[in-house]
């Protein structure tokens, strides 16, 4: 039996034929083999520092991403960035060991299903019908006159919160009152029920960057008493475009105490959204009847402000979720998402009293926020 021919790189058969009038390329020691068996090896090395580096990276973004300012300015990125090594990376393993595709693999697949969030779970059937209530939640501010309404059609929610309407709340009023639904605002947030309204106040205790963070509803739920919280966090945007390009370096510089920089405030800032996100899960804790929490957060859906929320309540999307559920921006010309939204901004939670059954991002809408809506079921007390 003959013995297996060993493997050979395609670059090393390229420079063969370039070679053969210096010498017996075939011979083990050969120049050449030694140089390509060395780019080997730093292929290998590169491709596992890599690989390695990006499971810590995003393991930090996912937990603690949000506690520093440089890394939590990554977490608003598009995730297909952190892959871009990879183009780099992949011509090279094809021209000198094939093999070295595999870790590659896995980086996307991490990026891809365990950062990204990707769910596959379906619907599930309410254990009383006609129990279930149907949430839907928007921010409104930027619809870039494509308006909810269809979306609304077609979904009939019980339950429809709105944020960003400011000196629109009567205007709601007046709108849903044909959908024969209850409807109460608070500055920027309204929240129109087919339930009996009971209660509603803004929370003026819970700020970022100033302003109030949410309002709280009371509804009677058949008798039951389910408290609804109102969210919208301020944006980042502001910050975010000043530390784009040099201005992170600025701000870094300052940091180091280095009088070339400049300060943005970028800890403070981080910090204050962080304590915003805090109180607001400790404010919910204190709740002792159903709550559904609903907005726009302003935060990705990782991070330590988002497990502050899921410490004590369950997001909707990853329990009955399909896809991504990319909320933000809805419109993009941004070709590293593929010209579509890659944050999940827009939120619904409930309490441990709630059964989820399904949850879902409206479909192709070109307005900055896309809505969500959430179907849930109130668990016998």
């Amino acid at each position: 039996m003959s013995e297996a021919t060993p493997y050979s790189p395609p670059i090393l058969r390229l420079l063969e034929r370039l070679a053969r009038s210096v010498g017996d390329p075939a011979q083990g020691n050969h120049p050449l083999r030694r140089w390509v068996r060395i780019c080997q090896w730093l292929l290998w090395a590169a491709t596992v520092a890599y690989t390695v580096g990006l499971v810590l990276w995003l393991g930090w973004l996912e937990f603690f991403g949000d506690v520093w300012w440089g890394s939590w300015f990554f977490l608003y990125l598009p995730p297909v960035l952190f892959l871009f090594p990879l183009f780099f990376q992949a011509p090279l393993a094809l021209l000198l060991d094939w093999r070295a595709l595999f870790p590659p693999l896995l980086c996307v697949l991490l990026v891809f299903g365990f950062y990204d969030d990707l769910e596959w779970q379906w619907p599930r059937s309410p254990q009383n019908p006609g129990s279930e209530l149907r949430i839907v939640t928007n921010n409104i501010g930027q619809h870039g006159n494509y308006p909810l309404t269809p979306f609304l059609d077609q979904q009939n929610p019980d339950v429809i919160l709105l944020q960003e309407a400011f000196r629109r709340g009567e205007a709601y009023v007046q709108q849903y009152r044909e959908r024969n639904l209850q409807t109460e605002y608070h500055g920027e947030f309204v929240c129109a029920s087919r339930f009996p309204i009971v209660e509603s106040e803004l929370i003026r205790d819970v700020l970022c960057s100033g302003q109030p963070v949410a309002a709280r509803f009371v509804l009677d739920v058949g008798g039951r008493r389910v408290v609804v919280y109102n969210v919208h966090i301020a944006s980042p945007r502001s910050l975010l475009g000043k530390l784009r390009g040099r201005g992170a370096i600025a701000q870094f510089l300052y940091d180091c105490g280095f009088a070339i920089g400049r300060n943005y405030e970028a800890s403070e800032k981080v910090a204050d959204r962080l304590a915003a996100a805090r109180q607001l899960a400790d404010r919910i804790g204190q709740e002792t009847d159903p709550v559904i929490v609903g907005g726009d957060f302003n935060i990705p859906a990782r991070g330590r402000a988002y497990h502050y929320l899921t410490r004590r309540l369950t997001d909707a999307f990853e329990v009955r979720g399909r896809g991504y559920g990319f909320t933000f921006p809805g419109r993009t010309r941004n070709p590293f998402s593929l010209f579509g939204p890659w944050l999940r901004l827009d939120l619904v939670f409930a309490s441990k009293d709630w059964r989820v059954l399904d949850s879902q991002v409206e479909p192709r809408r070109p307005s900055q926020h896309r809505a969500v809506v959430a179907t849930l079921e109130l668990k016998e007390p």
